[in-house]
Formats: structure tokens, sequence, C-alpha cells
């Protein structure tokens, strides 16, 4: 069913290019509500590239785009009336990032940590990346746990998508280069944490442990050595 949901969203894609916006809305929306039903597999998939796929949707039609706003509204004040869950969080996040809207996450989870902390908690690993990217550090050290421990999570979550997408049969290549972009990008943030609240080891062993798994030249350049770049 993963295929058949895969498909489902390549279909979609097609009737935008080919400009026939309204029913690509129609199914853009029933995938975001309806995809998991089939095929909890396609989680990650729908807030990667079914949302790229509504944000440029919304760029060429704008009722798209009021939708989406529409369900991040919606989804944000069932979260704030203390009707959500991880889950749901996970949406609005993804949203709020396709609109240029991270600030609405970080505000969000400000409040939470104020008002319900061990919530907060729950939520830092979905929240952690538009947080730091808004260099709100005093946060960072709240809630992170340990760095190792960070990454640990960063290389399982790799690992379990290189190993799912490899099974499929349709965008396995640029799922693929998703994957290993996000992890890169992961390790990245944690780098710049580690060096931003002074702990350079973590940096530096963080950095060795990625370049593990990827030898990727974005990684090598994290941290320059004396007299490089």
């Amino acid at each position: 069913m993963a295929e058949n949901m895969q498909e489902y969203l390549q279909k979609t894609k097609e009737l935008t290019r080919n400009g026939e916006y309204e029913k690509a809305l129609e199914r853009t929306l029933w995938f975001h509500n309806h995809a998991l039903e089939h095929e909890p597999a396609m989680y990650g998939v729908r807030l990667s590239f079914a949302l790229g796929y509504w944000e440029d949707l919304g760029k060429v039609y704008p009722p798209a785009k009021a939708a989406m706003i529409e369900t991040r509204d919606r989804k944000l004040k069932l979260l704030q009336d203390q009707n959500g869950d991880r889950e749901l969080f996970h949406d609005v996040v993804a949203l709020n990032t396709r609109l240029g809207e991270n600030s609405k996450t970080v505000k969000f989870f400000e409040e939470l940590d104020k008002q319900h902390p061990e919530q907060a908690r729950k939520y830092w690993e979905i929240a952690k990346e538009p947080v730091t990217a808004a260099n709100r550090y005093d946060l960072v050290k709240k809630y992170i746990v340990s760095f190792d421990q960070e990454f640990q999570s960063c290389k399982m979550l790799y690992k379990h998508q290189i190993e799912f997408y490899n099974k499929r049969a349709i965008g396995h290549d640029e799922l693929k280069t998703h994957a290993e972009n996000h992890f890169i990008e992961e390790c990245l943030t944690l780098i710049e944490v580690a060096q931003a609240i002074d702990d350079p080891t973590a940096a530096k062993s963080i950095q060795q442990k990625a370049l593990a798994v990827l030898d990727d030249p974005r990684l090598r350049k994290a941290i320059p050595t004396n007299g490089s770049e």
C-alpha cells in the first residue's frame, strides 16, 4: 500500500504541473488527512515531500496556500487548547516550516516550557530544529539530554529511512537524498549547538561520528582545522 500512496502523491504532483490546480488541492488535502490510515510508513514522506508539493501548489494557486494556513491554524488551536499530541505538534512544526513561520513554533514551545514543561520535554525532539535556529540556547540547554544521545537518535532515524527507502520502487533516489541531507543538517545543528554552549569536545565527537556514517564535505567543514577555511 505504501507504493500506492507514493503513486497517489506523484500523480497529484503531475496535476499541479498540468495546471489542474483545484483537483490537485483536493488530492493534497486527502493525502494529508488520510494517507497514514492506509500506510503508516508514509509518516516521513507526508511531512516532507507531500508538504513540499503542497507548498509548490500554493505558489501558483492561492487557495492551496490558504488551505495550508487554515490547516496549521486549526491544528495549532487544538494544541493550545491541550487537545493535541506529539503527532499533531509534528504536523504544526512541519507546516510552520513550509509557511516560513518557524517563529510560531518557537513561541508555542516557549509557552509549553513555562506552563507544561513535561509536555515540552516530550516534544523537544521535534521542536529542537526551529528552536536552535532561533538561537534559543536557554531552551536548548534545558531540554537537550546529551549530545551523544541526540546523535544516536539522528543516526537511528537515518538508518531506518534508508532501509525503508531502499525498498521503494518509486522515487528511491529522491527519498534517499532527502534522508542524507536531513541527517547532515541535524548533525550540523548539533555541532553548532555544542560550539555555542562552549563544548568543543562534544562538537568534535559529533563531527567524527557523523563522518563515519556519511563522509560529506559539509560535515568536514563544520569544525575547520587551524589554517583551513
